[in-house]
């Protein structure tokens, strides 16, 4: 079997999808910082913000460096939530379980909504190191099943943060509050499954800030080429470059050429 990947396309370095969650109390008495247990992954397809094709996650290639990954709302550095005491691959899924352990408005939100019944979603970011392109035609075997072109496969990427959302396509997945637990001081677009992916998985994209340019010893902008190759997303389920402030005022008089012209025939 021969693996390709796409010369012309530049993919996405960053992205997340939604993932089944629960929330709980500890199960110590003194111990009331809600607990969280979700099934992250369990290495199907899913379709992915930035990705032409339907996307799988090789799990063998997905680097977890550590052990408490921070938890956020809505991807946000600023919106903490807690961070994980452990994620691990287990019989082919992505485990992830940890705690709301953050002192925020954020935190608090996350509990009293879950506890009202509201249904929160898990939503995994990690960063893309190395992807394939999987043409038409041929077919791979990944994380122990076999799947057929096109497809990309995500040979290696680095779990980065997981982040409470909203936004979930899949109304059944949803975040459990236990009654005694305390009041605690946790997509992105959402795209839908791709055909064979697991009900609960929906897919959103994690931002990568763009890099403003540097003015310093620039050199001149080549022109563009006659059939240029996608460009890969700026930022990545965040807000896009804004457009231009259009005025409604008038132009000043000196600007008008209709003025211009009253006052030559008067």
């Amino acid at each position: 079997m021969t693996m390709t990947q796409s010369p012309t396309q530049q993919l996405p370095d960053q992205f997340s999808f939604i993932c089944p969650l629960s929330i709980e109390a500890a199960g110590d008495k003194e111990k009331t910082v809600p607990q969280f247990r979700m099934v992250a992954y369990t290495g199907g397809l899913m379709r992915i913000e930035g990705f032409p094709h339907p996307v799988v996650v090789d799990l063998e290639g997905l680097a977890i460096d550590r052990q408490d990954i921070p938890v956020r709302l809505d991807h946000s550095s600023r919106q903490g939530v807690g961070h994980t005491q452990r994620v691990a691959v287990e019989n082919g899924s992505l485990i992830a379980e940890g705690l709301v352990s953050r002192d925020t408005s954020w935190a608090r939100d996350v509990i009293r909504s879950g506890q009202n019944g509201f249904p929160w979603q898990a939503s995994i970011g990690a960063a893309v190191i190395d992807a394939q392109f999987i043409p038409n035609g041929q077919n791979v075997t990944v994380n122990s099943r076999t799947f057929d072109g096109p497809i990309h496969v995500v040979r290696k990427a680095t779990l980065k943060e997981i982040s409470f959302v909203d936004n979930g396509a899949d109304s059944s997945t949803s975040a459990r509050i236990a009654a005694n637990s305390k009041e605690q001081p946790h997509m992105h677009e959402t795209a839908t499954p791709a055909p064979g992916t697991q009900g609960n998985q929906t897919t959103t994209v994690d931002p990568k800030p763009a890099t403003p340019p540097s003015t310093e010893n620039s050199k001149p902008t080549p022109a563009p080429e006659s059939n240029p190759s996608p460009a890969r997303p700026a930022t990545i389920a965040a807000s896009a470059t804004q457009p231009p402030e259009v005025s409604d005022a008038p132009a000043p008089e000196h600007q008008n050429p209709m003025m211009q012209m009253r006052k030559q025939m008067a």
